[in-house]
């Protein structure tokens, strides 16, 4: 099985439903936006990015 996580160590995917109280962390952009539904629309104001190269 290959993990997503292992190209990033230092990081850890964790699904947000898992968790119980507020993580305290927010979103800062939107990824992968380029093949969201054409019926979904993001209303706020974030950075939006059509792939994850979101700097």
């Amino acid at each position: 099985m290959v993990n997503f996580w292992d190209r990033e160590p230092e990081n850890y995917g964790l699904a947000m439903g898992t968790l119980d109280d507020d993580p305290g962390v927010r979103p800062w952009c939107h990824i992968f936006v380029g093949s969201k539904a054409p019926w979904y629309e993001i209303t706020d104001s974030l950075p939006q990015f059509d792939t994850e190269e979101a700097g």
